[in-house]
């Protein structure tokens, strides 16, 4: 169960994905946003692997949703 307000702070992480460049792909269903027991975000692509060397971190309020994506990838 996720509540409105987590919904929107995952979907805002999908979107702060594609605007660190971490895809080319523009399909919002390229990726999943996860938890790790402690509660922290990680991002897993379409065949279920982790995305490595991407940070993220979501917070959110009942009326607003931010997300921050940091691309370590050099390339």
């Amino acid at each position: 169960n996720s509540s409105p307000e987590k919904l929107a702070g995952k979907f805002a992480c999908k979107e702060a994905l594609f605007k660190a460049g971490v895809t080319d792909s523009t399909d919002l269903r390229d990726f999943e946003i996860l938890n790790e027991e402690s509660g922290a975000p990680y991002v897993v692509d379409r065949e279920g692997s982790r995305v490595e060397m991407v940070e993220v971190s979501i917070s959110h309020t009942d009326h607003t949703a931010v997300a921050v994506v940091i691309n370590l990838n050099t390339n």
